[in-house]
């Protein structure tokens, strides 16, 4: 009991600079409270997001290639697996063939990666049914970010340069048929 007496005499001698520092740590403690609550909020966020457009429930990699080498995309191609076949004929796995490619909107040059998915998809999150795979044009969609940075418009026309499996240059001109929103960047570029 003697030292709540104390405590309390000395907070009251103190006078206003008690005041003042219960003030500042309070302000503190609520400040580093909302941080820490918006940082894991921005991290949970991020993790759906990546779920819902880029990974679903999880990647399988072909073995050669390296996500922190981008020049291992080159060599890193082979047939879909009979496992995973069987899983994407089933509607559990969508493949993806990615490949660098260059992109040329309005005479301008710009690097990016060409993704092959299946129009019929239902796993990930991408407008994929907008893709007419019935036309005799070949279309494609792009993120909100690409499409801004390239000046491009859905029904606008692309035209696209990659390498194919040997190494031969090939290019076409693919038709915009739709730009979505994602927060991915990964999947918006």
């Amino acid at each position: 009991m003697i030292a709540f007496k104390l405590a309390y005499k000395n907070l009251m001698g103190a006078g206003l600079r008690t005041l003042l520092i219960v003030f500042v740590l309070s302000l503190a403690y609520v400040l580093i409270v909302y941080m820490n609550g918006l940082y894991q909020g921005w991290d949970r966020q991020a993790r759906i997001e990546t779920i819902a457009w880029e990974v679903a429930e999880g990647q399988y990699w072909q073995d050669m290639y390296d996500p922190y080498d981008a020049m291992s995309l080159s060599d890193a191609h082979a047939p879909v697996p009979a496992a995973l076949e069987a899983s994407a004929s089933e509607g559990k796995a969508v493949p993806i063939l990615i490949t660098q490619a260059t992109i040329y909107p309005e005479g301008r040059m710009m690097g990016a990666l060409l993704k092959g998915i299946d129009t019929r998809q239902k796993i990930l999150s991408l407008p994929t049914e907008v893709l007419d795979s019935d036309s005799e044009e070949i279309t494609a969609i792009v993120g909100t970010r690409l499409a801004k940075s390239a000046g491009l418009q859905t029904g606008d026309y692309l035209l696209i340069r990659w390498r194919d499996v040997h190494g031969t240059f090939d290019a076409t001109e693919v038709k915009i048929a739709g730009i979505f929103k994602t927060t991915v960047p990964a999947v918006d570029m």
